[in-house]
This record gives C-alpha cells, sequence and structure tokens, in this order.
C-alpha cells in the first residue's frame, strides 16, 4: 500500500486489502499533526501576545519618559521665565525709586596768582565714567580754568559771552561759575561743558574725558578759590 509523502496515510488502490487499523492509524497520525499545528499556533499566539505587551509598555515607558523631560524642561522654563520677570520687577522698583544725586567728588581751595595756577589731580577720578559732573568756583574773580596744563585746552574767562578759537572751546562766568561737563559715561567723548550760571553757555576742548589728569586755576591778581567738583553715575 502506497504512502503520503509527509505524513504517511495510507492511499488504497483496488488491490489493497482494507483494514481497520488503517484507518484507526491514518485518523491518529491526522489528529496528532492537527494537534500540533494547534498547539504551535497557540504558542506562537502567546508569543506574539507577549511581544506586543512588551513593545507595548516599552511604548508606553518611553512616552511616560518623554513626557516626564518635557515636563521637566517646561518647568525649568517657566523658573527661568519666572526669575527673569521677578529679577526684571525689582529692576524695575529699584529704577523707579532711584533718584539722580550729584555726589561730591572733591572739594579743595587753591590759591592762585599772576603766573602761578592751582593744580587739582584729576586721575582719581575717572570722570569719563560719569553721566555728567559739575566744577562750581567760588569768587573767581577773573579766573580761568584749563585741562592738563595745555594752555587754553579748556578756558574759561570772566565776561557774558562765549568765544570760540578753532578747537578751544572759551566760556565765561562771573564771581560765581559752574560748568556742567556732560560725558554720557563715554570717556572716548571730547570735553564739553555747559555754563549754567548768568545764562546758558557752552563750549568745547580737543580732548577726550579718559585723557584728563588735571585742572588748573589761574588767575590775574592773589586770590583763594574754593573748587568743588560733583557727579551722577
Amino acid at each position: 500500500m502506497k504512502k503520503t509523502a509527509h505524513y504517511q496515510l495510507n492511499q488504497w488502490e483496488l488491490e489493497d486489502r482494507i483494514r481497520m487499523s488503517d484507518f484507526n492509524s491514518d485518523n491518529a497520525k491526522i489528529d496528532a499533526a492537527v494537534a500540533a499545528a494547534l498547539a504551535k499556533a497557540v504558542s506562537e499566539g502567546k508569543r506574539l501576545d507577549t511581544a506586543l505587551n512588551a513593545a507595548k509598555d516599552q511604548l508606553q515607558t518611553a512616552v511616560n519618559t518623554s513626557k516626564a523631560q518635557l515636563q521637566s524642561s517646561i518647568g525649568a522654563v517657566e523658573d527661568r521665565l519666572a526669575a527673569a520677570k521677578t529679577a526684571l520687577e525689582a529692576e524695575d522698583r529699584r529704577l523707579n525709586e532711584t533718584k539722580l544725586e550729584l555726589n561730591t567728588l572733591l572739594t579743595t581751595t587753591v590759591t592762585v596768582d599772576v603766573g602761578s595756577a592751582g593744580r587739582i589731580d584729576l586721575r582719581g577720578l575717572d570722570l569719563g565714567s560719569y553721566f555728567l559732573f559739575s566744577v562750581s568756583l567760588e569768587g573767581a574773580l577773573g579766573a580761568q580754568i584749563n585741562f592738563n596744563g595745555v594752555e587754553n585746552s579748556f578756558s574759561m574767562r570772566p565776561n557774558s559771552s562765549v568765544s570760540m578759537a578753532g578747537n578751544v572751546g572759551i566760556v565765561d562766568y562771573g564771581l560765581r561759575g559752574t560748568f556742567l561737563f556732560y560725558p554720557l559715561r563715554n570717556p572716548e567723548a571730547y570735553v564739553m561743558a555747559l555754563q549754567t550760571e548768568g545764562g546758558f553757555h557752552n563750549g568745547h576742548a580737543p580732548l577726550p574725558y579718559k585723557d584728563l589728569h588735571t585742572l588748573e586755576v589761574s588767575s590775574p591778581r592773589l586770590q583763594k578759590i574754593p573748587v568743588t567738583i560733583r557727579g551722577i553715575r
């Protein structure tokens, strides 16, 4: 009797003798094969379910981790924004509460005479770093001031007008003179002044503020002149 190729089931021909054992053997083989295939399918299904659940768990873990990281990043950004807002509000309050004060930087008295100027050292004042500063002279009848020992580098004389000669600024004043210089916190800027006594006059000198190191006060007669320098940062 011939057999099938895979499961060796009986294949009858006309001359073959049919026996019960042949039928039972074939049915047993078929039953075993179907049972094995079903068991394999069930096992593979379980394996796929396990793999799918593991993949879902990994994906959910990744999503939760990314969500936590994103929330942490958002929280950090919100914290920085809140800190920046707090700092800006504090700075705004500070600026609103800040008053511009003309602080005294130097007070001295110089004795001057014909041919003898009184010198004041400016190097420690860093005048170019100020928003503005003032130089005040009391009772300076006929006095004149210069910077850095250069004749007429910046001079102020007792008249009632402003005269300009080339790059030399001459600002005139009477018995009491206050002059506002405005570096605007720029040491590279050239010296400019505004006279505030007896009207407004202006003048300038060919010197940058960073180069100012001495102030000279001279007079056509012997006198003591109080000098005060004040500044606003």
